[in-house]
């Protein structure tokens, strides 16, 4: 009963996104199907995992500051040696979504902490690849292999063991039209939209040390690049291909993918291979702090001749030099017995001497 706390003015109803299990409780996500006004703000649900217990439901909540046409969609956990580099346990996503501009144009990795639902609002979260409209991972109504606006994401996970973010999904190959299927020639999609026919089961691969770089602030979201792309092997090659829904199994290292294909559902089965076992690298040092000006190119100061009493102070005469900086007398100090004099240059450099 809490589908309406998501959008209260959602035009076309809401959609399941993804759900989660973490440790005792249930994560769910969905998310506004056609969010004309751009307004929708909660996206996240938690509850047990006994769903028979009434009164433990908590949400929906925000997620991050991002609308959730970014956020409400696949999630699954951060292995634990990367939890410290990204700054979280676990991550959400979503991409594609009607209404362009409240959604990722290209795959979405936003870490966040589950435990947050309840307790923090909004939960913190970081997007780690994004890409928002105005940086698009390639134009959106144009022909390529990356990403256009029929390209869909339906799981996504980072691979302990090794530096790989993969996404599942489809992408189209075709020329752009944005009418009804018949009109377009697109005998996959019929309804009223963007067509790309044919399409392809694809899968994106990102490097994680790359999102640690966002997370350090050295990259923004929309920086990051696949390392790699590629069309699924296994799977009907009828330019049908219409990505529903996956799940990533860490322990087994299988994705689970079920496509909208046909009247039958199927799911097909991934074993990731590789990867070795190697804790991630460490974050870069931060830069060497900036050279000492004074310690590089010192003020040398030297002094001709010293006055014989406080009338005579008028009369010092000396020389201070450093290379390449011009020498602003800032201060003299008399001490008689000693005599000290102090020189202070344009950059703060001071030099001082005796009698």
């Amino acid at each position: 009963g809490r589908w309406s706390q998501i959008d209260a003015t959602a035009d076309d109803g809401y959609q399941l996104g993804g759900a989660f299990v973490d440790g005792s409780r249930l994560v769910v996500s969905a998310f506004s199907k056609y969010d004309s006004g751009r307004d929708a703000r909660t996206s996240h649900i938690s509850s047990g995992l006994t769903l028979a217990t009434t009164g433990d439901v908590v949400g929906p909540v925000r997620v991050g500051t991002v609308n959730p046409g970014v956020v409400g969609g696949y999630m699954g956990p951060i292995p634990t040696e990367w939890q410290g580099l990204l700054g979280a346990p676990a991550f959400t996503g979503l991409m594609g979504t009607s209404i362009v501009s409240r959604t990722s144009s290209g795959p979405a990795f936003v870490a966040f902490d589950p435990n947050q639902i309840g307790a923090v609002s909004p939960v913190s979260a970081t997007p780690l690849i994004y890409y928002p409209l105005e940086h698009e991972l390639r134009r959106g109504d144009s022909q390529n292999e990356v990403y256009n606006l029929s390209t869909d994401i339906a799981a996504a996970a980072l691979i302990a063991g090794s530096r790989t973010v993969m996404f599942l999904g489809n992408h189209g190959f075709g020329s752009y039209c944005y009418d009804t299927g018949a009109r377009c020639n697109d005998p996959a999609k019929g309804d009223f939209g963007n067509h790309f026919y044919p399409y392809k089961w694809r899968a994106w691969f990102y490097d994680a040390a790359d999102l640690a770089r966002v997370k350090n602030g050295e990259l923004a979201s929309w920086q990051v690049q696949p390392y790699a792309v590629f069309t699924l092997p296994g799977l009907p090659d009828d330019g049908r291909a219409q990505a529903s829904t996956g799940t990533y199994d860490p322990t087994t290292r299988r994705f689970y993918f079920s496509p909208i294909y046909g009247t039958s559902p199927i799911v097909y089965v991934f074993e990731v291979t590789g990867g070795s076992g190697e804790s991630p690298p460490p974050p870069p040092p931060p830069p060497p702090p900036p050279a000492d000006p004074c310690t590089a190119n010192p003020l040398t100061l030297t002094v001709e001749s010293w006055p014989s009493d406080a009338e005579g102070a008028r009369q010092i005469r000396y020389t201070a030099n450093a290379s390449g900086v011009t020498t602003t007398l800032t201060k003299v100090e008399q001490i008689w017995s000693p005599q000290r004099l102090t020189v202070t240059d344009a950059r703060g450099c001071s030099a001082t001497r005796t009698r």
